[in-house]
């Protein structure tokens, strides 16, 4: 991963973060459970923008790993969202899925039955 290529993927992060914040709005996750969840993708948003903000190039793979742990969380978010409207996660994932696409990271959103979209 370059500098540009980790630049931009900072730059990123406040969509991805976004998209988060309106799943666990409409979420059907316990209190504490949604707090866990919560927690969990704020630190590792804060450890990619350290990592990026003080960048290495020997930290790429620690990057992309938390990158990655990032897509989980918000899969796990997504998919746990019964309340959302399908065009809401529509609008999410096509929002979301391009930015993982670009970072050559997998981020599986369930289309339930949209498929065609």
């Amino acid at each position: 991963m370059t500098v540009l290529k980790a630049q931009q993927l900072l730059e990123k992060i406040p969509t991805i973060s976004a998209c988060f914040e309106k799943l666990l709005h409409d979420s059907q996750f316990q209190p504490s459970d949604l707090e866990k969840i919560k927690d969990e993708f704020e630190t590792y948003v804060h450890r990619i923008t350290d990592l990026i903000n003080n960048y290495q190039r020997s930290k790429t793979g620690e990057i992309l790993q938390l990158f990655n742990q990032i897509a989980d969380v918000f899969t796990r978010a997504y998919d746990s969202n019964c309340e959302i409207s399908s065009i809401e996660k529509l609008h999410i994932r096509l929002q979301v899925i391009p930015i993982f696409n670009s970072f050559n990271q997998y981020i599986c959103l369930s289309s339930e039955g949209m498929d065609n979209f």
